[in-house]
């Protein structure tokens, strides 16, 4: 008797009471998800220039590599941003703590010419010159971003 009562609710439950069909509202938001989801549709831009920045809010000195150019570069079609931007900072990081700079907050910047860039760059430099911290650079020699692999 209780198995049995227990079977009748479990399948009224299961059941939905419009025959299995999904409301405006339910298909809406489904379909929501699913853009969000979904990757977005990137573009090759072919070259593009880059550089890095590495900083802690705990201290006053901000390593900045110099401008390099980064072949093979992919962008979102719709927003522009660059595929990978994660991984370039990560590999940023990760060369700030082979140098014994744990814990810095890496970012990049990147451009489709090298006049844009450098703009960005100086009015960057700039910036962080006038709020009080010191600039150090990253050379060439000394690290290089490599393009994230195509997805």
């Amino acid at each position: 008797m209780i198995l049995m009562a227990f079977t009748m609710a479990f399948t009224a439950y299961a059941e939905p009471e419009n025959g299995g069909k999904q409301s405006k509202k339910e298909a809406k938001a489904q379909k929501k998800k699913m853009k969000r989801e979904a990757k977005p549709e990137v573009i090759n831009a072919g070259r593009l220039y880059i550089y890095g920045l590495a900083y802690s809010p705990a201290d006053s000195v901000v390593y900045m590599t110099d401008e390099l150019i980064l072949d093979n570069a992919q962008l979102e079609k719709k927003t522009k941003f660059l595929v990978g931007r994660e991984i370039l900072s990560g590999q940023l990081a990760n060369h700030m703590a082979q140098k014994g700079e744990k814990n810095r907050i890496c970012t990049v910047t990147f451009a489709e010419t090298v006049k844009k860039l450098d703009k960005r760059y100086a009015k960057q430099a700039e910036k962080l010159r006038k709020r009080g911290f010191l600039i150090k650079q990253v050379g060439q020699g000394e690290f290089r971003f490599s393009a994230p692999a195509a997805e």
